[in-house]
């Protein structure tokens, strides 16, 4: 299972007849409707990708604002920690 602030989704990887395939889906949060999709089909053997389909759908929420959004919390922390440091070495 994969989860963040604006995504759900699942991955999952199958192995059989010398064959690998992963799939991996997300979903957005806020509507429910399909975010990414990517499906791949690899030989076991040779590792040569015998096939790939991948679907990303358009207007989805920036990388950076997903991790800020995630991270908010250590963000907060680490600027509280640098105000105290700057005011500890200008009191000296």
């Amino acid at each position: 299972m994969v989860e963040n602030s604006a995504f759900w989704g699942m991955s999952l990887t199958s192995t059989s007849s010398g064959k690998t395939i992963v799939l991996e889906t997300s979903y957005l949060k806020s509507d429910g409707i399909i975010a990414r999709y990517h499906w791949t089909q690899t030989d076991i053997a040779t590792h040569v990708k015998e096939g790939e389909v991948s679907l990303v759908r358009q207007g989805l929420p920036n990388d950076i604002v997903v991790f800020l959004q995630d991270n908010v919390l250590y963000i907060g922390i680490g600027v509280v920690v640098l105000v105290l440091l700057a005011v500890a070495c200008k009191r000296r």
